[in-house]
């Protein structure tokens, strides 16, 4: 690999063969994932070479350039431990496509439905068994989970690193640390209406005491049965275009976008954005489950979906592939909250009485997720300080358990991390979008999800793709800076 233009070429086509590959699989198309194959149709782009030439031009670089160059870094390091893995990848991928979760009288689930099936189930002894087989299947993909992880650490100190959180901090920007402590804070504030709303609901809805709770109990509680009636499998794609047009926003992107909504047995349950060529080519991949847990994964997926789609052809490829994803993540926030909005509400859904009720459930869920991230950030700190896993499993169950106040199995220890640090994109996406929130209310009035001016600036700010990280595009719009006074605000009015 001899320039930087070759290495850039090369990183591009190695991505959207990567993405189709990962979406054939995920999306239920096919069961063998070939990660590995494309990783060696580009043997010479994920090599210390490559890494060395980068950081030869970083250096002499300023300006866009150098932002370019650095994201470009960030993304080839993390791709050159990937590629010492892939193997290992494919065969989780594999393994999760065709594993089923067994209960008796021969009854078998795809494991990949078994969480849609989970959360629909309504008899709680049933609802146990289907947990427990989830858990034999994680069991046997951690020796796969845990070899990936010890090459993944062998590979950082080789690079120069002190550990994976130094790595992530140094080639990010993002203070871990100071993220941390901040989220630490915000668990000690809302614990105790956390637990108070958290025991309210299950008691009313399920008739437990928030001790005899299970993790399958919460999996059936936040999917809000009692409101399916206002969100009808049928309506929804009819919902969003209505909206849309109210924004002068086409869903579609002219054709660039697609919608996967076919239950498949082997589709991932949780739905994704697969971008196969930024902006292009852009599709919504969705397992339906019903009710409201659909119209948000949509929600959620549709932000992405638009922020890539209207991304400017002009943009250098860093700037179209990769960058901060806090950015795209707090874009699909944005509209995922809609659901959390009871104007919104009001006019495309009519939920007249039982409006208050359902967003304080939905509130209830949207402070779960707000701490088990808080919770998952402070644990994968833990996890990634050193290169043994020696330990780690009763700190993720005593951290997780902590936070969310149901039993976390030790389990899940690896299964439930995203690789390269993503609960803390999450945290500082959900923070930002609560800003963005407030700033969208103070400039085009209370239902600026209906302005049209408003989405002229959801374009103006979506064509920059991932240019700026989430701090410069807060700066650039007048926001000022990241701050959870805006989470904190919005659950004191619906939990307070």
């Amino acid at each position: 690999m001899k320039t930087t233009l070759d290495i850039r070429n090369k990183t591009e086509s190695f991505i959207k063969e990567s993405h189709q590959e990962l979406y054939q699989n995920r999306a239920g198309l096919k069961e063998e994932s070939r990660l590995s194959d494309i990783y060696l149709k580009y043997p010479n782009l994920f090599t210390e070479e490559t890494l060395e030439t980068l950081k030869t031009d970083l250096v002499r670089s300023e300006g866009e350039e150098r932002k370019r160059l650095n994201f470009l870094y960030e993304y080839l390091t993390v791709a050159y431990q990937r590629q010492g893995i892939n193997h290992l990848t494919d065969k989780i991928l594999t393994l999760e496509a065709k594993a089923t979760v067994k209960l008796p009288r021969e009854e078998e689930i795809p494991f990949r439905r078994a969480e849609v099936v989970l959360a629909n189930e309504q008899n709680r002894e049933r609802r146990t068994l289907i947990y427990q087989g989830q858990r034999k299947v994680i069991r046997e993909l951690n020796p796969l989970l845990e070899e990936s992880w010890e090459r993944v650490y062998d590979q950082v100190g080789k690079l120069g690193f002190s550990n994976y959180t130094d790595q992530f901090q140094k080639l990010s920007g993002i203070d871990l640390k100071s993220l941390n402590n901040q989220m630490q804070k915000f668990l000690s504030e809302t614990e105790e209406l956390y637990v108070d709303v958290l025991s309210w609901a299950l008691n009313k809805k399920m008739g437990l005491k928030l001790r005899e709770a299970q993790k399958s109990d919460l999996s059936y509680l936040f999917r809000f049965h009692e409101y399916d009636s206002f969100f009808p499998k049928g309506w929804m794609i009819t919902l969003m275009r209505r909206w849309s047009e109210a924004l002068k926003l086409d869903i579609m992107a002219e054709g660039r976008i697609t919608f996967d909504t076919e239950p498949r047995p082997t589709k991932s349950p949780r739905a994704f954005c697969a971008t196969l060529d930024v902006p292009d080519q852009v599709i919504l991949v969705i397992l339906p489950r019903g009710g409201v847990e659909d119209y948000r994964a949509f929600l959620h997926e549709l932000g992405h979906s638009l922020h890539f789609a209207y991304t400017s052809h002009e943009e250098p490829f860093e700037f179209r592939w990769l960058g901060d994803s806090s950015v795209t993540e707090a874009h699909a926030f944005t509209l995922e909250h809609m659901i959390l909005n009871p104007l919104w509400l009001k006019r495309y859904l009519d939920m007249g009485k039982e409006t208050q009720n359902f967003l304080q459930l939905l509130h209830l869920k949207y402070l779960y997720f707000l701490r088990r991230y808080g919770a998952k950030l402070a644990y994968e700190l833990f996890l990634h300080e050193g290169s043994s896993l020696s330990g780690k499993k009763e700190v993720y169950r005593e951290l997780l358990t902590d936070a969310c106040k149901v039993i976390y199995d030790t389990d899940y220890y690896l299964y439930d991390v995203d690789s390269y640090f993503y609960a803390a994109r999450y945290l500082r996406a959900w923070i930002f979008e609560a800003q963005l929130s407030w700033f969208l209310t103070e400039n085009f009035d209370e239902d600026w999800f209906r302005n049209p001016h408003a989405g002229e600036f959801l374009l103006n700010i979506w064509k920059y793709g991932q240019r700026y990280t989430l701090e410069e595009l807060a700066q650039k719009i007048g926001i000022g800076e990241i701050s959870l006074d805006g989470i904190r605000e919005r659950l004191n009015r619906y939990l307070g």
